[in-house]
């Protein structure tokens, strides 16, 4: 959102248009893409802090609005949340949650995907069971419309209230470090080393195997389609 206060006469020199203005006013400029090529829409989740609630995640909002909801466990048990920060903190290629809180807590929750199954109702008994269910079920329900859920990674105590946090490549490593902010001063947690080198050379084991593998397969179809064509 870009701003312009019309507040004098000497303005008008510089913005013409503005100068009939007699009021202070605000300007909205939207940028728009033209949608030339196919693309996916991207899929947002929406993560709310509450100070009496569990902090709530909100998944495909765009698509379910807010049908589709996750509480995390024992998020209120710190006091209220202050900041919440979706980042990769053990390099799965998924992000976690990142929750700060008045009681001096950083909590972070991993997601636990599952495969939704759906058990069709038998008799006129199951499908009266099934409405019941869905009819008493609280407006943060985890069941249903989820396909995972939330559990706590790990936690660490500060000795201050936080207010933010955030991932940023502090000492220029290509790795992003957690950086909080509390009320006495700014915290920077740096990941082990060892551990990350560990998992890059475990990476690069497995896409070493899978190169392989896609190779011998790809010499196999060839003598195949050589013997076939013999």
């Amino acid at each position: 959102m870009h701003t312009f206060n019309e507040e004098s006469a000497e303005s008008d020199e510089f913005f013409p248009e503005f100068a009939n203005l007699q009021s202070k006013s605000v300007f909205y400029f939207i940028d728009t893409v033209e949608d030339s090529f196919d693309m996916d829409a991207p899929d947002f989740h929406l993560a709310v802090v509450s100070a009496l609630e569990p902090l709530v995640v909100y998944r495909s909002v765009l698509e379910k609005g807010f049908g589709d909801s996750l509480l995390l466990p024992d998020s209120d048990k710190f006091d209220c949340g202050m900041c919440v920060h979706a980042l990769d903190v053990d390099f799965d290629g998924e992000n976690e949650l990142l929750l700060g809180t008045y009681g001096q807590e950083l909590i972070v929750y991993k997601f636990n995907a599952r495969e939704l199954s759906v058990k069709e109702p038998d008799t006129e008994r199951d499908e009266l069971n099934v409405t019941e269910s869905s009819q008493s079920s609280s407006r943060h329900s985890n069941s249903g419309l989820t396909d995972g859920d939330f559990h706590l990674l790990w936690q660490r105590n500060f000795a201050d209230p936080l207010l933010a946090v955030d991932g940023v490549d502090v000492t220029g490593d290509g790795l992003q470090e957690i950086v909080v902010l509390s009320l006495r001063g700014l915290h920077v947690l740096q990941h082990d080393l060892k551990d990350v080198a560990q998992q890059c050379v475990d990476r690069m084991k497995q896409l070493i195997l899978e190169e392989q593998q896609s190779q011998q397969e790809d010499i196999f179809k060839q003598l195949l389609s050589e013997n076939l064509s013999s």
